[in-house]
């Protein structure tokens, strides 16, 4: 949790320890283009692959580590 909280804080410029897992992406100033980003980002630093759509659906921190742990389960 801690490592998408920090991408999360990076890309929003929100300070880490103001988010929680019921954070909103799109509510903290996410939008489509910094979305991009932060695909990319836990694409790469999760070593997972999903599409943009299922980050669009699930917004929350909560619902991102949830997408997050399913792919890393997916690959065992």
């Amino acid at each position: 949790m801690e490592t998408l909280k920090l991408i999360w804080s990076e890309i929003l410029d929100v300070p880490s320890e103001e988010l929680t897992t019921s954070s909103s992406f799109f509510e903290l100033g996410g939008s489509s283009m910094l979305l991009l980003s932060l695909h990319a980002r836990i694409c790469h630093e999760f070593a997972v692959e999903f599409s943009i759509q299922e980050l669009l659906v699930n917004p929350t921190l909560e619902a991102m580590l949830r997408l997050i742990d399913a792919e890393i389960n997916t690959k065992r």
